[in-house]
């Protein structure tokens, strides 16, 4: 498999279910041989429309079957996908569309406001339309080389940049990404992270795709319609953000609290008892958790182990299609996002990771200025400080750009100090960052407290005593 059509044409002989669409009323099924012919049909749909090989398609629309069909019927016109944050407001998709030069959109009838000006269709009528659309008969071929999205970072403070991906870059990470987690059997995921972002498109999009797995889409992203899913769907596994795991952590510990059973989970016999009881709420199937897009605090990851949940954490980042680390399904290591892939090389210099393989993009777009300084002889520049140890196991310590350096020449990592405060019991959140008046940086902290009425001196006197 060489490109993302070659993966797409493994569908046409598929006789099982690949999506499941739960809309809250209604539960529809699509099985991999509708998959095919629906982006085919999407192939026809959009060359009526004028859109040609090399032109650039905006996809600013919620997670769906129909965002699977356009995602390949783009591919298949020859055309660059420029996917967009469907949480994200018009402004930043006005900014990518005119950035990207894209010359049609597919948007939602969910978003109030439309971006006009430009070709578009939504994307909630296109089942409508494509029945009175043919399959295409001939299959275009990409080289690997081509460019098949270009996505837009987050931009917070200008423009945001356009990563460059080509078929290699991403097609490299999926089957790296497969045979390094090693997932026994085929699994049913659940999908509720945007699949605008590539950690979610590959690993909980793509690599499904390519294993034969069954994916179920929820229209609207809610606890009680995940739960719902979870009970009704038997799902083995879903990627998320340590946010989740760390919110549904807090959720369930209210629940023992108010239950009076929190202390319980200090004993291993009524743990399993409280633990059996959780998984229940999981569904019978449910195997792991995935996770990435931040560093997990070791706290989370130890409270979903010590309950008997697997939780897979792994690194990367948009340049580098995503993926660079990950522990596998059979061994996760505490505090890691576990070895690179096969054929990913890594190397550090100055704490800082560095990374090289053919799922490296090759540059941004029309931005030749962030190109240079994102790249180091050849080698993508993460801006990542990391540890490495013995067992080549990376343990990330936090961003290039956040690390406080004191007057002594002390280096100090912010995300370290904020783990340390964050456990505290008054402590709802912090930022910690290097505040320079002269003499060197300092370190200061940011509280946002549960309790307006806590005493902060005693915060910070509770965290010094825990740091070195």
């Amino acid at each position: 498999m060489k490109t993302l059509i070659d993966l797409f044409k493994l569908f046409e002989k598929r006789r099982n279910e690949v999506f499941v669409y739960r809309t809250g009323i209604r539960r529809f099924t699509f099985k991999y041989s509708e998959l095919y012919e629906s982006s085919l049909q999407m192939v026809s749909y959009l060359a009526s429309s004028g859109i040609k090989s090399g032109d650039r398609v905006a996809l600013w629309a919620p997670n769906s079957p129909s965002w699977a069909f356009s995602y390949f019927g783009i591919l298949l016109s020859g055309a660059i996908i420029i996917p967009i944050d469907f949480v994200g407001g018009k402004k930043r998709a006005e900014t990518i569309v005119k950035l990207s030069g894209a010359k049609f959109i597919i948007q939602s009838n969910y978003k109030f406001e439309k971006i006009t000006g430009r070709k578009t269709v939504m994307i909630e009528d296109l089942p409508f339309i494509l029945k009175s659309h043919n399959q295409i008969k001939k299959i275009i071929q990409p080289k690997a080389e081509d460019i098949a999205e270009i996505v837009y970072t987050s931009g917070t403070t200008g423009d945001p940049k356009g990563v460059v991906l080509t078929h290699k870059n991403i097609v490299s990470n999926i089957l790296n990404t497969c045979n390094h987690i090693s997932i026994p059997s085929r699994f049913n995921f659940l999908s509720v992270l945007p699949l605008s972002h590539v950690f979610e498109q590959t690993v909980g999009f793509l690599i499904p795709l390519y294993r034969g797995d069954k994916i179920i889409y929820i229209r609207t992203i809610k606890p009680s319609s995940i739960m719902e899913a979870l009970k009704e769907e038997e799902i083995y596994a879903m990627l998320v953000v340590p946010r989740f795991l760390s919110m549904l952590k807090n959720t369930i510990e209210r629940e023992l609290v108010s239950k009076g059973l929190i202390g319980l989970l200090r004993f291993s016999l009524t743990r399993k008892i409280i633990s059996r009881l959780i998984h229940k709420k999981f569904g019978r199937k449910f195997q792991m958790f995935a996770t990435g897009g931040a560093a997990l605090p070791l706290d989370i990851f130890t409270f979903w182990k010590d309950l008997g949940f697997r939780v897979i954490e792994g690194y990367g980042l948009t340049e580098c299609s995503p993926i660079v680390s990950g522990n596998t399904f059979e061994t996760q290591i505490a505090g890691s996002v576990g070895k690179a892939l096969k054929e990913v090389r890594i190397k550090v210099e100055d704490n800082e990771l560095l990374v090289k393989g053919d799922n490296v993009f090759s540059g941004y777009y029309n931005n030749p200025k962030a190109t240079i300084g994102a790249f180091k002889n050849g080698w993508f520049r993460t801006g990542d400080l990391v540890d490495v140890d013995k067992d080549k196991n990376i343990f990330i310590k936090g961003r290039k750009k956040d690390l406080i350096v004191n007057s002594s020449g002390i280096n100090i990592y912010p995300s370290e100090i904020e783990s340390i405060l964050n456990k505290i019991d008054a402590v709802k959140d912090s930022c910690v960052m290097g505040i320079d008046k002269g003499e060197g940086e300092k370190v200061h902290a940011v509280l946002l407290l549960k309790n307006k009425n806590t005493d902060p001196a005693k915060i910070i006197r509770s965290a010094n005593e825990k740091l070195d």
